[in-house]
């Protein structure tokens, strides 16, 4: 549910590997507060079609799929 969960940040992003070397593709980070856990969490995606909120979800229901089959 959208409204466990609020949008903190969503930029976009480099990310450098080693001393200086920055890979050339740039990334979304999507930082999100669910009040409900009392929990910060933090998704880095290449997915900027999709509203933050909808990507946080997608993740959510991965991670339980994950933890299932644990």
């Amino acid at each position: 549910n959208n409204k466990d969960m609020l949008v903190i940040k969503d930029v976009e992003v480099q990310l450098a590997s080693g001393r200086k070397k920055w890979l050339p593709e740039k990334f979304r980070l999507i930082a999100v507060y669910s009040p409900k856990k009392n929990k910060y969490f933090y998704f880095l995606t290449n997915i900027r079609c999709l509203c933050p909120t909808v990507i946080a979800e997608i993740y959510k229901r991965r991670w339980e799929i994950e933890v299932f089959f644990r």
